[in-house]
């Protein structure tokens, strides 16, 4: 004798996996599926919210990039260097390669340099970092010198600054200052809106 499954009658408790009927399934998989797109937009939201991580762009010199400049005076956005800049909570390393101040060097030899920078504070949606030694030249010819128009071709050992804030749309403001005091005004002489 083979047994067979009855289903239960209707208006009574329905025994065993309840999975197995089309309906509580359907509505498991629709609250599951709701579930993991608002866990995914909180994710993303909070991403997009913190300053950390790898971000790629330019940091421009508006008083020679921007519509007020005369024609004649205008320095064009390629000629700066091309910025990757880490940011985690301690510190902030940054890059840049471009081409070289060197007038022996040819038209399109680069180099690359690094800097390196310790948290200081955090106010206003900006987070602070000091510079923390010399700028290292890290590929490209010694006689060459750094990039050319990068933060590191004038940066001092001491008193320059970058800070960083999350905008909308995905990208970082990053501004940095030659001369940066606790005491004034941030001054950034270079900025930009860096992508991931």
């Amino acid at each position: 004798m083979v047994a067979t499954a009855r289903s239960a009658p209707s208006g009574t408790a329905r025994v065993g996996n309840g999975l197995a009927d089309p309906y509580v399934h359907g509505i498991v998989k629709r609250a599951l599926v709701v579930f993991l797109v608002a866990a995914l937009v909180v994710v993303a939201a909070a991403f997009a919210a913190t300053p950390y991580g790898t971000w790629k762009g330019k940091l421009l010199d508006t008083k020679v990039t921007g519509a007020g400049v005369p024609p004649q005076e205008r320095v064009p956005i390629s000629a700066f260097p091309a910025a990757t800049v880490v940011v985690n909570s301690a510190s902030v390393q940054a890059r840049f390669t471009g081409h070289t101040m060197a007038a022996h060097d040819a038209p399109d030899a680069t180099s690359t340099c690094s800097m390196r920078f310790r948290f200081s504070s955090a106010a206003d949606g900006w987070r602070l970092y000091k510079v923390v030694g010399r700028a290292v030249l890290v590929q490209g010819s010694a006689s060459g010198g750094m990039p050319d128009l990068s933060p590191c071709s004038y940066a001092g050992p001491t008193g320059s600054a970058i800070r960083v804030r999350p905008v909308p749309g995905a990208k970082l403001k990053v501004e940095f200052s030659q001369f940066y005091r606790q005491s004034e005004r941030f001054y950034a002489g270079l900025r930009g809106y860096l992508r991931r």
